[in-house]
């Protein structure tokens, strides 16, 4: 679940037009200025995912860090250990309990429709190319984001993304992913470190001996 949530994620960009909501407007102008500001970042993370057929639920958490352009590392520690590196041409998944790792090519505008979605991206007109974006207010003092996918290649896995942005930093700090079966996947980030020490060594993967490479 967890791999194919991340390879999916690699086709995602935001869209709509400029000028229909002010507010909308006001909002991503502020979030466009923070992402044009921040050259690296460090935080910790928190994974749910939500069966809602099932009424139940998964918690994961690990370490994410950021570094420009285009370079983003999620380690899972918790309650295993995987990882999913980005260093701007190509996706890593590694899957330690089945020894697999699986590849996704980026490069180019695929980098920045992964970036994007979970607010590291590109900005400005290019968000708005394949999302309709709105402003659906706030929720426990974050100011959220509803970005519905119209694009073919983005439609059939999620049916909205929530970005929730801290209102001080207009930074994100929630992502919501909605699939169509109803199931959920938030991440919540705490302890932000913009400007953080990160070196581009860390986004630099080889496949481990004796692990399976599957490439998409």
């Amino acid at each position: 679940m967890r791999a194919a949530i991340f390879l999916a994620v690699t086709l995602l960009v935001f869209s709509q037009a400029w000028g229909e909501d002010p507010e909308l407007d006001k909002v991503l102008d502020a979030h466009c200025k923070a992402r044009a500001g921040l050259v690296s970042l460090r935080a910790s993370f928190t994974q749910t995912t939500v069966f809602t057929l099932f009424d139940e639920s998964e918690e994961a958490s690990g370490e994410f860090a950021f570094l420009k352009p285009g370079r983003i590392k999620w380690s899972f520690t918790s309650p295993d250990s995987s990882l999913t590196v980005i260093d701007g041409e190509s996706a890593w998944t590694v899957l330690p309990h089945i020894r697999q790792v699986q590849k996704v090519t980026l490069g180019g505008s695929s980098t920045d429709r992964v970036m994007s979605i979970i607010g590291f991206g590109s900005c400005g007109a290019e968000m708005r190319e394949d999302f309709e974006i709105t402003l659906k207010g706030e929720e426990d003092g974050l100011i959220i984001l509803d970005m519905v996918p119209t694009s073919d290649d983005i439609a059939p896995y999620f049916s909205t993304i929530e970005l929730g942005l801290d209102p001080g930093s207009y930074l994100p700090v929630k992502i919501v992913f909605h699939e169509h079966s109803g199931d959920l996947m938030v991440f919540e980030f705490s302890d932000l470190t913009p400007g953080a020490q990160v070196d581009a060594g860390e986004f630099e993967f080889s496949v481990p001996e004796g692990y399976e490479l599957i490439e998409y």
